[in-house]
């Protein structure tokens, strides 16, 4: 939760300058609005933004990528070489940084797409369906849109505007690339696209806790849960960026290894 709120407000603040704690707030405020109304109040919810917010950042990222075509050969050479021989690009400290790189992919990877976790399969329950297969097509075509599409789209874009060696971070980083191709209205859509996917995050994410809770001390939890969750939104957005991916990282592992 702190995850998405810190980048919504870090994109807020660098394209609109907007306070964090502004946008921690209305996030908050926003997120309660539809959490009490349940599950069948978030899935409209979801289902409205959800076309929106995918076909916005991939006509940015491929609008990038095709304007900054002629780097694409470099970005792809940058992942082999980094991934297969890492001490062409890290020199000395090439063990260190493969350590990294596993840790980090592990990490934003199960944190992106819950592959592993267990908490996709809390939502794909409740849906109201004669074919439990085409559920789990469902379920497994999720993964795949979020991993290799989303999120090789957003490496290539950082890779061929040279953003990656900028020393930017997080939501920024994206959004400076963008804006190579598409100046003022490449940060725009990532603020956008930021603000949708977050949002549609934040309203899904506490239904997980809802239900782990109920099983364990009873339904006069939900109530609770849903004040400190929001608490938690809007302690979130005031965060600095690595406070708040430390945090998402050390509860994500233990939902995971729990």
């Amino acid at each position: 939760t702190s995850i998405q709120s810190n980048s919504i407000a870090l994109a807020l603040k660098t394209q609109l300058g907007l306070e964090p704690w502004i946008s921690g707030l209305g996030l908050a405020v926003l997120t309660w609005l539809v959490i009490v109304g349940g599950i069948k109040s978030i899935a409209k919810v979801t289902t409205f933004l959800s076309p929106f917010m995918v076909f916005l950042y991939i006509f940015g990222a491929l609008f990038t990528l095709i304007a900054f075509a002629s780097h694409l050969p470099h970005a792809f050479y940058l992942i082999f070489v980094g991934a297969f021989k890492p001490s062409a690009i890290t020199g000395g400290v090439a063990g260190m940084t493969v350590a990294r790189a596993i840790r980090y992919g592990l990490a934003r990877g199960a944190y992106s797409n819950e592959a592993g976790t267990g908490t996709a399969a809390v939502f794909h329950a409740t849906a109201q369906t004669s074919e439990p297969v085409r559920q789990g097509l469902i379920a497994s075509l999720d993964v795949f849109i979020d991993t290799i599409v989303i999120c090789s789209l957003t490496a290539l874009t950082v890779l061929v505007t040279g953003v990656w060696n900028t020393g930017i971070t997080s939501t920024a980083m994206t959004a400076a690339a963008f804006n190579a191709a598409l100046p003022k209205y490449g940060g725009l859509i990532v603020a956008a696209s930021s603000l949708l996917f977050g949002y549609s995050s934040l309203i899904t994410v506490p239904y997980y806790g809802e239900i782990s809770f109920k099983y364990l001390l009873g339904k006069w939890i939900k109530k609770p849960f849903r004040w400190i969750f929001c608490l938690v939104i809007f302690a979130g957005a005031a965060m600095k960026v690595e406070e708040a991916w430390s945090i998402g990282d050390v509860f994500n592992g233990m939902m995971a290894f729990t």
